[in-house]
């Protein structure tokens, strides 16, 4: 499933999606991000995507049905 998520991580916001475009998450954030400072990583057990960079983490429960 990981498999048919995009992640995208622009200046200042975060957009998943789903391959298909039936689920998207477009989040704002009130800061600029660095892309080539930031990882990403789901947890198949948890469904848990982390996005994370130097100073902070940001998480994020995705329940895929």
């Amino acid at each position: 499933m990981a498999a048919s998520l995009t992640l995208d991580i622009g200046e200042d916001r975060i957009l998943l999606e789903t391959r298909s475009n039936v689920y998207c998450l477009d989040v704002y954030l009130p800061f600029l991000l660095i892309q080539a400072d930031c990882v990403a990583q789901f947890n198949r057990r948890t469904k848990v995507t982390v996005v994370s960079r130097s100073h902070f983490t940001i998480c994020s429960n995705i329940i895929m049905l």
